[in-house]
Parts: C-alpha cells; structure tokens; sequence
C-alpha cells in the first residue's frame, strides 16, 4: 500500500489482521515522495527545506534539514466552486500559503533551528505559477517540480499523479 490516507489504511490494517497477516513497515507518503526527491537530485544533501505537494484534495507539508525529516502535515483542501474548472484558486493558494507559512513558524519554534533555505511545491503543471507568489509572501527561494515530470510517464490522468509519484518513491525503498 503505497501512499493510501489513513482511514482506508485503517479498514486494511482491520483486515489483514483478521486474516492473521501482520503489518511488517508504514511509510508516510510523503517520505516515499520525499526518497523520490532525494534519488532525483532535486534535495541537497547539506541544505534545509519546506517540501509542499499538493493535488485537489489535500496537501502534505514536509520540513527537512540536511536530509532528515523533522515534521511532517497533511491539510485538507475544501475546493469551493468559484474560479475555473470549478475551484476558486486564489483561496485554496491563499490558505496553502498560510499553512506554509504555519508550519515554518512551528519549526523554528519547536526545533530552535534558523529559516529553511529553500522551498519545493510538488504538484500538477498547471500550479507552476504559484512558485513565484510563495516566494515572495514567505521570503524563501521557491521552486516548482511538476509531478509528470518527477515520474517520466506520459498518458496518466492529473488526478492519479500524486499517489503515483508517492508509489514509485515507495517502490524505490532499499
């Protein structure tokens, strides 16, 4: 099971017990997506950072630091039917942004550690230009990585991309 939410997770963990089949590793999927980055080369090894990836429905924060994962957020995203395709944008950009901005704020607190030296917003091609307004609401360096490109596939609906992005960070686990 490669980057599945928690409540089906739950019914399966339910189940396999009931068959007597035990559970040997969990991996979040965005450590799996997180693995993915790192093979790729888009993480250095010595820098820190605020990984966003996001689709439709929610989004995962994930703040690292020369490669270790200090925290981990899933956010659910409530798309309301205001802008084109029938979701207003500028409201889920504006509140992905705050949450962004959120958890920044809990790192330094929490873990006592300066500013991330660069952010990653992992996501369909069509949010490529929302790097550039990350930048400069929060004041980090921000890059945009489409997650068709991350995996190399071509003919794969938009909507299944981030679970396969996650499933091929998985896949790759030594």
């Amino acid at each position: 099971l490669c980057g599945v939410r928690q409540e089906p997770l739950s019914r399966y963990v339910n189940l396999f017990g009931q068959l007597n089949l035990s559970v040997q590793a969990y991996e979040p999927g965005l450590f799996s997506l997180f693995r993915l980055l790192t093979i790729r080369k888009k993480i250095a090894p010595q820098k820190s950072y605020v990984i966003l990836e996001f689709d439709k429905e929610e989004a995962n924060i994930l703040v690292i630091e020369k490669e270790f994962p200090y925290f981990t957020r899933d956010i659910k995203l409530v798309l309301s039917a205001a802008g084109p395709d029938g979701h207003d944008f500028d409201a889920v950009l504006f509140r992905l942004i705050n949450e962004v901005r959120v958890s920044l704020d809990y790192y330094r607190r929490q873990f006592m550690k300066k500013d991330v030296d660069e952010m990653l917003i992992v996501s369909q091609s069509s949010f490529s230009g929302w790097a550039d307004q990350f930048s400069r609401e929060l004041g980090i360096s921000t890059h945009f990585i489409a997650t068709q490109d991350l995996v190399g596939v071509k003919g794969v609906a938009e909507e299944m991309l981030s679970e396969m992005t996650k499933g091929f960070g998985a896949s790759l686990r030594p």
